[in-house]
């Protein structure tokens, strides 16, 4: 008997919706820097930073580059992009996501996909 109820607890957890719902968001920056440029994406709703774990995607090339980061659908998420080893010359929310940005951020869900983004020389 509590074999089955057991069972049929663990079945109803399985098919059970989850409360947050992955999904899908895909950014799309171009560098026009002779410079590699360091690249970061922040969630604005949690303490959650892509690539994570203290590292970052670094561009070394003129191509549109996509980035496809696994998210929670109605998650606000920021870019941020600087020069390798100069942080003051940022674009977005910069290194650490910490400085003002207008156009930087996309809210999750319905896989997004973003405008190409240039990160132009200034």
């Amino acid at each position: 008997m509590l074999r089955h109820c057991l069972a049929g607890l663990l079945t109803a957890a399985v098919l059970m919706p989850s409360a947050a719902s992955a999904d899908v968001m895909t950014w799309k920056l171009r560098s026009f820097s002779a410079n590699a440029i360091e690249v970061a994406f922040y969630s604005q709703n949690r303490r959650n930073e892509w690539p994570g774990g203290g590292k970052v995607y670094v561009n070394r090339t003129y191509d549109t580059v996509s980035y496809p980061l696994t998210c929670i659908k109605g998650e606000k998420i920021c870019y941020g992009a600087w020069l390798k080893g100069n942080a003051a010359r940022y674009w977005g929310m910069g290194q650490g996501g910490k400085q003002a940005c207008t156009e930087c951020c996309y809210t999750c869900g319905g896989n997004t996909t973003t405008k190409v983004h240039n990160l132009n020389e200034r």
